[in-house]
């Protein structure tokens, strides 16, 4: 593999691209190539836990293709999942923290802006 530096009749310099392979044993080359390219084999569905199972069941279950090709699945949720508790105000109190935040750079923005249009 290298490059051929080459000259058109407009003195410009072009590079272009020339490559080489030799293969001296086509079948075995072609089986290797096709041996890294193989997919392995998934773990034992035998072996699969409780929870990988009704994963599975659920994938059959409610999966679908839509006619633009386009796949929907609805999205599982886990049995006796533990409550997430009262989060509402923390959240509110982080969101009240960036729109503060954003008025403050808006302000400092604004600023900047002035004192390049009036030097």
């Amino acid at each position: 593999m290298g490059e051929v530096a080459s000259n058109n009749s407009t003195g410009n310099l072009k590079s272009k691209s020339v490559n080489h392979i030799t293969i001296e044993n086509p079948k075995f080359d072609l089986e290797k190539f096709f041996e890294a390219e193989d997919i392995p084999p998934g773990p034992n569905p035998k072996n699969y836990t409780q929870e990988e199972i009704e994963c599975e069941q659920h994938y059959i279950e409610n999966t679908t293709r839509h006619e633009d090709g386009r796949y929907i699945v609805r999205i599982p949720f886990k049995k006796n999942h533990p409550e997430l508790g009262n989060s509402k105000t923390t959240a509110k109190n982080r969101l009240n923290g960036l729109k503060y935040r954003f008025i403050k750079i808006l302000k400092s923005r604004n600023l900047i802006m002035n004192l390049f249009k009036n030097p």
